[in-house]
């Protein structure tokens, strides 16, 4: 019989481990959520996608290098 509760008991340990775990990657935003440094933005000369953190920006437009940002002008 005691053999028995400790198998139970063990489960149920497990269990309540495993659903903590479930809860916590599930309130963990998706990686490419809105919002954080790595969206993608478009060139406005070229079109070329690249990270918002290395673009060059000029008011509401982005750039991929200075060159395109000084073709287009402000």
């Amino acid at each position: 019989m005691a053999k028995i509760l400790l198998i139970v008991a063990v489960f149920a340990v497990v269990y309540f481990i495993m659903r903590g775990y479930a809860r916590s990657v599930a309130a963990r935003p998706p990686a490419n959520s809105p919002g954080r440094e790595d969206v993608m933005v478009r060139c406005k000369h070229c079109g070329v996608h690249l990270p918002r953190g290395e673009s060059v920006r000029a008011g509401a437009d982005f750039y991929c290098s200075e060159e395109h940002q000084k073709v287009n002008g402000p």
